[in-house]
């Protein structure tokens, strides 16, 4: 960036970054977990349609492209060959940053796939596109739609945590996060699956047994397919109680 005058195409790549940089630390800054309450100019985007949904913290990957354009146009504006080595030398040695941490190697376990979730076993039990909650509701749902060839559709699928949706306002939702029925679980359950047309409810390993105990009290009628519980999809009608 010191070669900005003599370059003057790095003038908007120097501004994008900073812009990119302000936007991904969202609407109010925080340092070391604790919030500032420093008005930030995400917080204009808040009010926006569509764009409200966005995580600011995935301009983080705009970060790198940017850095990763401006390092290599660093790299081919080396003069001499002396001054080439250094840099690429130092291009090498930043590149020990991408390595993992042993430590997580050592974590890493087989993908959690499941016979059921075959195409040819989910189409079974299934209609094609049919939208459907699976339980664990955080758990390997999306490597499970994945896996089944993108059979289905569903209502939930996080890998780790919910933002704040529209689906946050019903009840059930929270119950399904965090693993334990409400007490009006049955009627916000069958709200829900009217509401988002769900058809099915697939009760994998990992669900949690509050969950499964709350969903078999409903006494719907269901199979048990290679492991997963599938509620019939006609018994989703039931009467709600008064």
């Amino acid at each position: 960036m010191r070669e900005l005058r003599r370059r003057p195409y790095l003038k908007p790549l120097l501004l994008s970054l900073l812009a990119i940089v302000i936007l991904s630390l969202g609407p109010a800054l925080h340092v070391a977990g604790v919030s500032t309450r420093l008005w930030l100019p995400w917080g204009l985007a808040l009010h926006l349609p569509l764009i409200s949904q966005a995580l600011p913290n995935r301009f983080s990957m705009y970060v790198a492209l940017a850095t990763g354009l401006t390092a290599a146009l660093w790299l081919s504006a080396a003069r001499s060959g002396l001054e080439r080595a250094g840099r690429y030398t130092l291009a090498a040695l930043a590149c020990l940053c991408l390595l993992p941490d042993p430590a997580l190697v050592r974590h890493w376990t087989p993908l959690p796939l499941e016979p059921f979730f075959e195409p040819q076993n989910v189409a079974a039990s299934i209609e094609k596109d049919a939208n459907v909650i699976i339980l664990p509701y955080l758990g390997p749902g999306l490597l499970w739609q994945w896996q089944s060839g993108m059979h289905f559709t569903q209502s939930g699928g996080y890998p780790d945590f919910a933002p704040r949706l529209e689906s946050l306002n019903w009840p059930v939702v929270t119950n399904l996060l965090i693993g334990t029925a409400g007490p009006h679980f049955e009627n916000d359950l069958w709200e829900f699956c009217v509401a988002h047309r769900v058809s099915a409810i697939l009760v994998g390993p990992g669900a949690p047994a509050a969950l499964v105990a709350a969903i078999s009290a409903l006494h719907w009628q269901e199979t048990n397919n290679h492991g997963v519980r599938v509620p019939d999809p006609d018994s989703l009608h039931f009467h709600r109680n008064p």
